[in-house]
């Protein structure tokens, strides 16, 4: 009876940590995705990028408004779009909030 109760517990934290792993590499991913999202945001915006951290932030603020953006103005096929999708939809968006940053006063954001 022990050594089930061992096994069964030795898988369960196998399986935690492939959970955990899967996580980690999916949010890498998305990290990625999302910074040259900004990157290229900052470029259509004539920056030369943010710095990394800046340009993931911009990537992802991008991402939730142009998917915001392109619901309302009922564009929302372009995110199904496979791989590019998603990062047109995060450019959109990000080129908005550098927009609107630099327009309420900061007129070096996303250089």
């Amino acid at each position: 009876m022990g050594l089930l109760i061992a096994i069964v517990v030795i898988l369960l934290i196998i399986t935690v940590i492939g959970w955990t792993a899967a996580f980690l590499v999916q949010i890498a991913i998305a990290a990625l995705f999302w910074g040259l999202a900004g990157y290229l945001a900052s470029r259509v915006m004539g920056g030369n990028g943010a710095g990394v951290g800046m340009n993931i932030l911009l990537g992802l603020a991008g991402g939730v408004l142009g998917s915001l953006l392109l619901r309302v103005l009922n564009l929302q096929g372009i995110e199904s779009i496979w791989l590019v999708g998603n990062i047109i939809t995060g450019v959109i968006g990000a080129v908005v909030v550098i927009a609107v940053a630099r327009l309420f006063g900061d007129k070096g954001f996303g250089r």
